[in-house]
C-alpha cells in the first residue's frame, strides 16, 4: 500500500486566501441547504395542495404526518448541519496567524524633556439643559403556538430573517413536538 501524494500548490496558498476559501465554502453550503429547505416546504405545500400550478390526490391524515416527520428529520439535519458550519466558520475567523517566537527587546530610548508640574484644577461648570425624550422601547411580545387537541403552548423564537416558506416549516415542526409532548 502506498502513501497518499498531494499535488504541489505553486504559488503556495497565503493564510488570507485559504480563509477566503474556507469562508467560500460555507457559502456555499449554506447555498446547497437553502435550496433543501426550499424543497422540503414545497414538498409539504404539494401534500396539502397549496403548490400553485401543481394538483395531485388528496392527501390523507397519514400522508401529512409522514410528510411532516420526514421535513422535522430534515430540519433537525440541517440545525445540525448550521452548527457544524458556525463552528467551522469561528474556527477559520479565529485562527491565529502563524507567527514566529517573539525577538529580543530592543534598546531603551533617550528620555524626552522634563515637563513642568500639573496646573490646578478648574471650576466645575453649570449644568446644561435637559435634552428631548428618546423613543420608548417595549418589550416584544412572544409567539406562542398553543395546539387545540392538547391546549399545550409552545414558545416560537421570532426570527426576523424567516422566509414565509421556512417559518411554515417552523410551525410544523413545532407541532409535532407539541403532539410527542406528554401531557402535563
Amino acid at each position: 500500500m502506498s502513501l497518499p501524494s498531494f499535488p504541489k500548490v505553486d504559488p503556495p496558498i497565503e493564510r488570507e486566501g485559504a480563509v477566503n476559501q474556507i469562508l467560500s465554502s460555507i457559502a456555499m453550503e449554506e447555498l446547497g441547504l437553502s435550496h433543501i429547505l426550499n424543497a422540503e416546504g414545497e414538498k409539504l405545500q404539494y401534500i396539502l395542495g397549496t403548490l400553485p400550478g401543481l394538483s395531485g390526490p388528496a392527501a390523507t391524515v397519514s400522508d401529512v404526518l409522514a410528510a411532516n416527520e420526514s421535513v422535522r428529520s430534515m430540519l433537525e439535519t440541517a440545525v445540525q448541519n448550521q452548527l457544524f458550519l458556525k463552528a467551522k466558520m469561528q474556527g477559520a475567523l479565529t485562527a491565529s496567524p502563524m507567527q514566529g517566537p517573539t525577538g529580543p527587546t530592543g534598546p531603551t530610548g533617550a528620555t524626552g524633556p522634563a515637563g513642568g508640574p500639573a496646573g490646578a484644577t478648574g471650576a466645575t461648570g453649570a449644568a446644561g439643559a435637559t435634552g428631548a425624550t428618546g423613543p420608548v422601547i417595549y418589550a416584544q411580545q412572544r409567539n406562542v403556538l398553543k395546539t387545540q387537541e392538547t391546549s399545550k403552548e409552545i414558545i416560537l423564537p421570532s426570527i426576523p430573517f424567516l422566509s414565509r416558506r421556512q417559518a411554515g416549516l417552523l410551525f410544523f415542526y413545532a407541532l409535532s413536538e407539541a403532539r410527542a409532548m406528554p401531557e402535563s
